[in-house]
């Protein structure tokens, strides 16, 4: 596991090198500390996909951005595409640590994925976003931009699954099923309409 980290650190970090030589434009897109501070801590598979998707700072965002950065370890197997990857950052600005704190429960933040909100757990000592807690603050923090690791990858609060069928007519498919298994044994068995079932036998 060791080596795929390191692995993945180097080509990230070689990645950014490349990025750096190609222009201003990406330069701006991805600074040096950003991804240095995320590379250096454990989080190069995020800084990686950021750039990938361009997904960076106030150059492609008109507002302050808040990003919140899974570990290498979670995403080593399961990279971020560009839309769950919209879900960890937030447009609410670039706020620190500190003030999330002050921040009630429940509160709900947006994110740049459509329709995807981040709902804020705190007990006044730690910060959780979708049940996922803050196990990094303050990454990195700048006039555009905040940086906090998270413990794994986030769950969209609109994501709930849906049941295999309506719940009305599953009960009645069970009922269906013991009122058939009675029968079995019970032959002159009465239905619930008081109507009594022909004898088959």
């Amino acid at each position: 596991m060791a080596k795929v980290i390191c692995k993945n650190l180097a080509t990230t970090m070689l990645l950014l090198v490349t990025f750096s030589a190609i222009g201003p434009t990406i330069e701006g897109l991805c600074t040096d500390a950003m991804a240095n501070s995320l590379s250096l801590n454990g989080f190069a598979l995020f800084a990686h996909a950021l750039c990938a998707h361009n997904i960076t700072t106030t150059t492609t965002y008109s507002t302050p951005l808040m990003y919140l950065a899974p570990p290498d370890t979670t995403l080593v197997n399961h990279p971020l595409d560009s839309d769950t990857l919209l879900g960890h950052v937030s447009a609410a600005g670039a706020l620190p640590y500190q003030y999330l704190l002050t921040l009630p429960a429940n509160t709900t933040l947006p994110t740049l994925r459509h329709n995807t909100t981040l709902i804020v757990g705190n007990d006044g000592k730690r910060v959780s976003f979708n049940n996922v807690a803050v196990v990094v603050p303050n990454l990195y923090i700048d006039g555009s931009c905040s940086i906090h690791g998270v413990d794994r990858p986030l769950v969209p609060d609109d994501v709930s699954p849906s049941p295999a069928y309506p719940p009305r007519r599953r009960f009645h498919q069970i009922s269906d099923y013991i009122l058939f298994i009675r029968r079995a044994h019970h032959p002159n068995l009465v239905d619930g309409n008081g109507t009594k079932e022909p004898d088959l036998h």
